[in-house]
């Protein structure tokens, strides 16, 4: 490109220079270290058209360079003149025509040239190193980043195969949800019937806690009028009770001394009327015109004990005695009112008299609200309410007893007790008395004053009774208790004509027969009633020494005519023998 006269022949010095720059830049296309240090290595994600563009960017302005080269070595050859210049081969670089240019000075040119080249070829391998450097980080952050990726792709399989599981079992769990379905729709459809039936429950509910609610009200609407009444009743029963004339019970010495006056009747009245009968022949004598049924109704009288004492002699008496004494306890004092009113009435009131009893709360001022009395000794019956029975009981019975006709019932039941107590006993007074004079004479002593008395205890509200003596008390081995004095018995001696025991004697004593009962009395204290207490003691007959009563048994067999030892003895034994 320079003028011919520039273009002078090299210099044999500066071949050296030439062939060292020849070898660098053959050394660099050999190497190939040239061309890879101007390579750059392609961006991620480069496309290949992109890639072989840069190649053969690099490509050009390595010929550049080639070029340059090849015209600075011809332009000093032809300098100097003494040598042609000598071509590269293909592989040696081709400079463009500006570098081929004749320099001013060939020495300046070829220094300048190779420091050029020197620079550029350092600067070349600055950036290829530079390149190196951050192929190797790029490399290194590719190896960070691929084992980042496998680790990522084996998560991806983990929670691949986790999401598996878990389809799997969301499938199964679905399945599940299908059949719970299935099976929840009858469920759902009961529930709605139960909602259906609890709407019809609740609806009939509400309508019967209206109704509750009306009743209730309609209650303590009752409950007022009756709290009303009840006061109109008690204000009309105290005006009652203060115009009537307050029932005056009988006292405990009172009723002692009427019962013993009924004993003594009784005892004198056998003793007067049959005492003379019992010893003579005059029952056996009329025995074809003895009445079978009288007898039997006497015998009935009798009690065990009695008729095991037929056999022993001056026993008829109290036979007797206890008979009219078991007859008035049976029919006088055993009945309420002495069975003057119907029984019927008296089957009432005791009826009612029973569930007053059981009612709750009981009547009576201890109820169920206020606490039982303080025991003290001597009760009996705890149960609340006794005493205001009775009461009630004792108050009624004076009704009827109040009443116009009763004073008429009652007499008329004195008559027919003494007709026929009277019918039982003519038999022993077949020709002495008429039946008229013994049915007055048993009519007056005996059957009205019992009636009477039996009258006086009904209305009494302690409660008062006839009690025969119990078999302990009659039995032989409680006489050990008897050493300190007699017990509560009034002991007759059949062996001495009947004369009252005044202590024990020391021959040994045999029980006979009851005569009469005890009187016993069992005290009202506030609402119950005490321990029985005696207040006429029961009369037994008894007997001692064995041998005296052979004596008396063989004494009297000397002057009956009949083989036994009392008239009740053969009586029975004639009715038993009438009956066969």
């Amino acid at each position: 490109m320079c003028g011919s006269s520039k273009k002078t022949a090299l210099d044999d010095d500066d071949g050296p220079v030439i062939t060292n720059l020849a070898s660098v830049m053959g050394t660099m296309n050999i190497n190939g270290k040239f061309k890879s240090c101007c390579q750059k290595k392609p961006a991620r994600n480069q496309s290949p058209s992109e890639d072989s563009s840069f190649h053969k960017r690099i490509s050009r302005r390595a010929q550049k360079y080639k070029t340059r080269a090849v015209a600075a070595q011809d332009a000093m050859k032809a300098k100097r003149g003494h040598k042609k210049p000598v071509p590269f081969s293909t592989e040696s670089v081709n400079l463009d025509a500006e570098v081929a240019a004749p320099v001013p000075d060939p020495n300046d040119e070829s220094i300048r040239a190779d420091s050029i080249v020197s620079s550029e070829v350092e600067s070349e391998t600055a950036a290829a190193n530079t390149e190196d450097q951050n192929h190797a980080a790029l490399r290194e952050e590719c190896e960070l980043l691929r084992a980042q990726a496998l680790e990522c792709i084996r998560a991806d399989s983990i929670v691949e195969l986790e999401v598996e599981s878990e389809t799997a079992a969301v499938n199964t769990e679905d399945q599940n949800h299908a059949a719970l379905r299935e099976e929840c729709e009858p469920l759902r459809a009961q529930a709605l019937e139960s909602i259906h039936a609890d709407s019809i429950v609740s609806s009939g509910v509400e309508s019967e806690t209206a109704a509750v609610n009306a009743e209730d009200e309609n209650h303590a609407a009752l409950r007022k009028e009756c709290e009303l009444l009840r006061a109109q009743a008690v204000t009309l029963k105290n005006a009652i009770l203060s115009r009537r004339p307050k029932q005056v019970g009988i006292t405990e010495t009172a009723v002692t001394k009427e019962y013993e006056f009924i004993c003594e009747a009784v005892e004198g009245w056998v003793a007067t009327r049959l005492g003379e009968a019992l010893e003579d022949n005059t029952l056996y004598e009329n025995r074809d015109t003895l009445s079978p049924d009288a007898a039997k109704l006497l015998l009935s009288f009798i009690s065990n004990d009695g008729k095991k004492a037929f056999v022993h002699a001056g026993t008829d008496e109290y036979n007797i005695i206890a008979a009219i004494m078991t007859f008035l306890h049976q029919e006088v004092f055993n009945k309420a009112l002495c069975g003057a009113v119907d029984y019927r009435i008296i089957e009432l009131i005791n009826a009612v008299g029973k569930s007053m009893r059981n009612m709750q709360p009981q009547r009576g001022e201890y109820n169920h609200i206020y606490p039982p009395p303080p025991r003290f000794p001597g009760h009996a019956h705890r149960s609340a309410g006794e005493v205001t029975c009775r009461t009630w009981y004792t108050e009624a019975l004076a009704a009827l007893a109040n009443e116009a006709e009763f004073p008429t019932l009652q007499d008329r039941r004195v008559d027919d007790l003494a007709i026929h107590l009277s019918q039982v006993l003519h038999m022993f007074l077949p020709q002495r008395t008429s039946k008229k004079e013994l049915y007055i004479s048993l009519r007056n002593s005996i059957i009205r004053p019992s009636v009477s008395l039996g009258h006086k205890m009904c209305l009494s509200i302690d409660k008062l009774a006839l009690e025969w003596a119990s078999p302990e008390e009659l039995a032989l081995d409680t006489r050990s208790g008897w050493d300190n004095g007699l017990p509560n018995l009034i002991l007759a001696n059949a062996a001495a004509d009947g004369q009252v025991l005044k202590s024990m004697p020391e021959a040994e004593l045999d029980f006979l027969l009851n005569v009469s009962p005890a009187l016993v009395v069992r005290a009202a204290r506030e609402e119950v009633f005490v321990e029985p207490r005696v207040l006429r003691k029961p009369k037994l007959l008894v007997t001692t020494a064995a041998t005296r009563k052979r004596k008396v048994l063989h004494d009297v067999l000397k002057r009956r005519p009949w083989e036994s030892p009392t008239l009740l003895y053969w009586l029975s034994d004639f009715i038993e023998k009438q009956s066969k």
